[in-house]
């Protein structure tokens, strides 16, 4: 029957017609092809005219942003990462992993909705690619972060295309079947991307052999993208005690402890196990600690990190200038807390607590079960400058060229 049909095409005609019937196969072919997704429309009003618009898009994984769009105000209905399917992908999302999506909105309240065509049929309508279950509605002029889940099944890996609709009215983003539903007020943008499969099912983490008695004991997911499930049962007794990517746990009495870590994608489950000897500390800790920065302007930040040996659980920061003959010392920290243990700090201006323009002294003592430390003091260790400020008082700035102040940071 095909070849009959083709003769009656191809073997009959002239060299042209035979081209002409050849060139339209080939059009036709690649408009099925090229299908174009749904666009919705409105109902009411277009966004511009009310603030109802989805602004910055940041999506992250573990911490770590993979993609980040800022505020652009109001476009209706757009493509935002490229204009074409198969253009470069924005960003890379794998099956079976979680992530982040922080997403902020206009002057008016917003209910978010969010798709991802995971089997590229150039539509959202599967089952599993409504990702925004149980959102709720987020407040005007803010952001809000939303979590969501890639599923496993039904996936084509490779460039798609993933949609966030934003409308004042619930029902049009709060439904798996409402991606092409008109709007009420609000936009819709389409964002370009790459979804991937893990190829590999291996858990696994890093851990230390052996550790002091009450302190921290870091274990650190060799997987940190990926999967979608992570189970830590500590002591291997059959419960779960987290379900982070890493976790950290602290031991307060000496032995041998045993951790296993359940991981899941797409491929299924593995487990690993590891143990750590728990002992007890023979000596005082030796204080000692490193700083982010040695010179920071005002206003800004720093952290200290502790170094300290000998199985430290309690700590006490401070702060004081060698040119202050009052020699007034500022207390940063004091007690057993991890934040006391690494704490940041903040300089300000002329404000009891905090330190000031100049160079600063920090020190340390640290202590475990046994005793206290020496005191460690790095003197002139950390300098904060005063960068960009200018002191006014009053008057107008006519006097000066263009109303403008100029100082070098």
């Amino acid at each position: 029957m095909k070849q009959n049909f083709t003769s009656s095409i191809l073997g009959k005609e002239s060299p042209y017609q035979r081209t002409y019937f050849l060139l339209a196969f080939l059009i036709i072919g690649a408009l099925s092809a090229s299908a174009q997704y749904c666009t919705s429309g409105w109902t009411n009003a277009y966004c511009s005219l009310n603030g109802m618009s989805i602004e910055s898009v940041a999506i992250s994984s573990n911490g770590t942003t993979i993609y980040s769009k800022a505020a652009d105000g109001c476009n209706g209905s757009t493509t935002v990462s490229s204009t074409l399917i198969t253009s470069t992908s924005a960003f890379t999302l794998n099956g079976g992993s979680n992530y982040e999506i922080s997403i902020g909105c206009g002057r008016f309240p917003m209910n978010m909705g969010v798709w991802i065509d995971l089997n590229n049929d150039q539509d959202f309508d599967d089952a599993g690619e409504y990702v925004s279950s149980n959102w709720t509605q987020q407040a005007a002029n803010t952001t809000k972060t939303y979590k969501f889940t890639v599923g496993c099944n039904n996936i084509k890996t490779g460039v798609t295309r993933m949609r966030i609709k934003g409308d004042y009215y619930l029902g049009n983003t709060h439904s798996s079947g409402s991606s092409c539903t008109n709007l009420s007020y609000g936009e819709e943008e389409d964002y370009t991307m790459t979804l991937a499969v893990s190829g590999t099912l291996a858990a696994g983490f890093f851990m230390v052999d052996t550790a002091f008695v009450k302190t921290k004991v870091s274990m650190v997911n060799n997987n940190q993208t990926g999967y979608q499930y992570h189970g830590w049962d500590i002591g291997d007794d059959g419960s779960i005690d987290y379900t982070t990517t890493n976790a950290t746990v602290k031991f307060t009495s000496t032995g041998k402890y045993c951790v296993r870590l359940f991981s899941e994608n797409c491929l299924g489950r593995d487990s690993a196990l590891s143990c750590v000897e728990v002992v007890t500390p023979t000596a005082p800790p030796v204080a000692d600690f490193v700083a982010s920065a040695n010179a920071i302007e005002l206003y800004n930040t720093f952290d200290l990190t502790d170094l300290s040996t000998n199985g430290a659980i309690y700590w006490e920061w401070f702060m004081y200038q060698q040119a202050d003959s009052a020699g007034t010392r500022i207390d940063i920290a004091a007690g057993g807390s991890d934040a006391d243990q690494n704490p940041t700090v903040f300089s300000a201006k002329g404000i009891p607590g905090f330190p000031d323009v100049g160079k600063w002294c920090v020190g340390l003592t640290s202590s475990n079960d046994i005793g206290a430390s020496v005191t460690l003091i790095k003197k002139d260790y950390i300098e904060i400058l005063k960068g960009c400020d200018v002191e006014m008082g009053p008057g107008t700035l006519t006097a000066i060229a263009g109303n403008v102040i100029t100082c070098t940071a």
